[in-house]
């Protein structure tokens, strides 16, 4: 199966890793709290099957993605609607997603590589936070999050 993810390398440039497991974004709060850095490596595992969430919203800084179960869809949006989208089909029953964010782009990779999305996005920094909420209760069954350094 031919997957696609970035290279190895890129883990010579975390300088700050926090990880956290068994969470529930939703009523139970957001699992990212406290999370912020302008250029990240981040993994994100959600238990799709066990939740009855109609939108998964991730909120990077000024960026939104919202994932909807019902149609395996996850979209990204700006101010004026929808900028992309990708369908991601749950495995077992649970999606995973890796956001590789720096200062002019966004990629996911979602569920070790099979899909893939890239947008060219100007991120503002407005808002310094990260969040994962949700309409019903979703079980995050792992978020690990790397601060990434310069390369210059």
């Amino acid at each position: 199966r031919v997957v696609r993810s970035p290279i190895e390398e890129i883990a010579a440039l975390y300088k700050n890793t926090i990880v956290r497991r068994d969470r529930t974004a939703g009523t139970g709060g957001n699992p990212l709290e406290g999370f912020y850095a302008p250029c990240f490596d981040m993994t994100v595992e959600l238990d799709i099957g066990a939740t009855r969430a109609r939108r998964i919203n991730f909120n990077l800084m000024d960026k939104t993605l919202a994932y909807m179960p019902e149609d395996q869809t996850l979209y990204s949006t700006d101010g004026g609607g929808v900028a992309g989208e990708l369908r991601i089909p749950p495995v077992d029953g649970k999606i995973k997603l890796r956001f590789l964010v720096d200062a002019d782009s966004l990629e996911i990779f979602c569920n070790d590589g099979r899909f893939s999305y890239t947008e060219e996005y100007g991120f503002a920094y407005r808002t310094k936070a990260l969040s994962l909420t949700a309409d019903k209760e979703v079980p995050v069954l792992l978020v690990e999050f790397h601060a990434l350094d310069g390369i210059w």
